[in-house]
């Protein structure tokens, strides 16, 4: 269940210093959780507990709404605001240039000048300087200002850049959760410079209560830009690809990168295909109930020995079988109190998987991260599964027949477990006096099926070459057998007392099929799986997790538990071997031996 914060001494939840989004985020948790808090309340007999907890859900999810009211005011006034543009300075009209004098005609003196213009010689990147100069026909200089040089005069002219056109390198394309620029907008430099103004004015300042907070976002991202030629496509095939990286390498070094002498010279074709066969095959099926309150207080039943006390001898107290004789002399019936059973309380146990990966394996290997989590998930409920098998074998009576003649000197796999099993089921029927024709469940592990056909085959008198899967639950079907083929029980995920050499889905492979068995048999009905109402899928935030560019992937929670609700479960054990022994070629006792 979902923790929201605390007000502080006034009353007054602190809500500033979460950022829009993870405000946004806590409040629809709030709000998930006080909905199913709502559904489970009983109006009849409302639980005190429940109703607490959903009046602050419910309290919070409405400071909540009003601070991001407030702050949705708050962006829509700063969206209204448009920058303003500055005002150009008024650029200076530069004088006409001075006309320059030189020497002409004379006259008849010899000092007559003629004036003439010369252009101004502009010099890059240099303020035009005109210089006047009075020049004499005797060559004397009179009154001529000293010009001063700059060094732009003397510098060699240096040609601008030139700018290749076609599409940029780069784009910088802005994030969400920014006013200004929407998703996708453009950027140029000085863009993500005002992004990152606004985004940084609408941070929080810092808590008066001085908790630590850390908020990331983002702002924008730089996309390198290729053409299609300089990128290797999900679609290109061995040859297109190749192509590609032989003109990448020639453009670049202007020389051929490949040799024919050096083999294939191109990287692998890769494959991202996995190889992942898991199911969720092989689960022990149970009635299920929800058990909303975390467990189930219940009794077990009764079976027929309950009626009498455990006494079967007469008289028995409540059961009268009188003689005339008796009846004539009025002789006392009795009567017996019927008692009150014996109640078990349940509870659920938790099951819970979690997954993180890194944000680098998401974006470049999204196909194994869906693959890997779907196949965690039936790892999950296998594991689950095991773990149900497992509290039913210890809540089941222990029946040992490995030291028992006939089942001892049999040994087999075909003609023990069918008799076994039939056997097991008599007595139940007889224990519970049921109809003649009750079936009873029969829980297996998979492996039996392939134990009981190499029995088979091996045997000299057989009716047939083979033995089908139906021709087995047929057999079973006659003796009264409900049976279930079950994964994760007498295997290398659940071996008990097996011997690695015969754990079935070992990672060393084994050398025969065990030599002892266990199965279970009950009333259908007496083993119930009690379930949580919801299975909780929760995103977590971690920032542990993200400073080592983590992510969590998948969290989920479940509640589970089996529930005996009969008298009667019992777990049998048995030798077999897949010798295809029969019984004429074996002597079978039957000596009585003591369990």
């Amino acid at each position: 269940m979902f923790t929201p914060p605390r007000p502080n001494d006034q009353g007054v939840y602190e809500l500033s210093v979460y950022a829009t989004p993870t405000l946004t985020d806590l409040r629809n948790l709030a709000a998930a959780d006080q909905s199913a808090l709502v559904a489970s309340i009983n109006p009849d007999s409302p639980d005190e507990e429940i109703l607490a907890q959903a009046e602050e859900l419910t309290a919070f999810v409405a400071a909540a709404d009003a601070e991001l009211d407030k702050r949705a005011q708050v962006a829509a006034r700063a969206a209204a605001q448009k920058p303003l543009e500055p005002r150009a300075t008024p650029v200076a009209t530069e004088p006409e240039p001075e006309p320059v004098v030189a020497s002409g005609e004379f006259d008849a003196n010899g000092n007559k000048d003629v004036t003439e213009t010369t252009p101004a010689v502009e010099v890059a990147n240099t303020v035009t300087e005109v210089v006047q100069a009075t020049v004499t026909a005797s060559g004397g200089a009179t009154s001529a200002p000293r010009r001063s040089v700059q060094i732009a005069d003397v510098a060699p002219h240096s040609p601008a850049a030139q700018v290749p056109e076609g599409t940029p390198s780069y784009t910088i394309v802005a994030a969400a959760d920014i006013a200004t620029f929407p998703t996708g907008t453009e950027l140029s430099w000085a863009d993500v410079g005002r992004a990152f103004e606004e985004r940084v004015r609408a941070y929080p300042s810092a808590s008066r209560s001085g908790t630590k907070t850390r908020m990331q976002h983002s702002l924008a991202r730089i996309r390198r830009n290729f053409p299609d030629e300089a990128v290797i496509m999900e679609g290109d095939g061995h040859e297109t690809a190749f192509n590609k990286l032989r003109a990448a390498a020639d453009g670049a070094m202007n020389l051929d990168a490949v040799v024919a002498a050096n083999g294939w010279c191109a990287p692998s074709e890769p494959d991202y295909s996995i190889c992942s066969p898991i199911t969720a095959d092989g689960m022990i099926s149970l009635p299920e109930r929800v058990l909303r309150r975390g467990g189930l207080l219940h009794n077990q039943g009764l079976d027929f020995t309950d009626f009498f006390g455990g006494d079967i001898t007469l008289p028995i107290p409540g059961f009268n079988i009188l003689t005339e004789a008796q009846v004539i002399s009025d002789t006392a019936k009795t009567c017996v109190e019927i008692p009150c059973p014996a109640f078990v309380d349940d509870r659920l146990n938790v099951a819970a998987l979690c997954l993180t990966s890194s944000l680098l394996q998401n974006r470049g290997y999204p196909e194994f991260v869906s693959e890997f989590t779907q196949g965690a998930i039936a790892a999950m409920a296998h594991l689950v599964n095991r773990e149900v098998i497992n509290e039913i074998v210890t809540g089941s009576t222990a029946v040992t027949l490995t030291g028992v003649d006939p089942w001892l000197s049999d040994g087999t796999f075909y003609s023990n477990v069918l008799s076994a099993v039939e056997f097991a089921i008599k007595d139940m029927r007889y224990a519970y006096r049921t109809s003649m024709s009750q079936p009873f469940t029969v829980v297996l592990p998979y492996w039996v099926l392939g134990g009981m056909r190499a029995d088979y085959i091996r045997q000299n008198a057989r009716v047939s070459d083979d033995l089908a899967d139906a021709a087995i639950m047929a057999a079973f079907s006659m003796r009264g057998a409900q049976v279930q083929w079950v994964y994760d029980w007498q295997d290398a995920f659940n071996p008990g007392s097996i011997a690695a050499t015969r754990q079935l889905g070992n990672a060393t492979p084994p050398f025969n099929y065990p030599i002892t068995l266990f199965f279970l048999v009950f009333l259908p009905g007496t083993w119930v799986l009690g379930r949580q109402d919801v299975i909780r899928l929760d995103t977590v935030y971690d920032s542990t997790n993200l400073q080592q560019n983590l992510v969590t992937q998948l969290f989920m929670e479940d509640g589970f538990k089996p529930m005996r609700m009969c008298q009667f479960s019992r777990v049998y054990e048995i030798p077999v071997c897949a010798n295809g022994s029969t019984g004429v070629q074996r002597a079978v006792t039957c000596t009585d031996v003591t369990p």
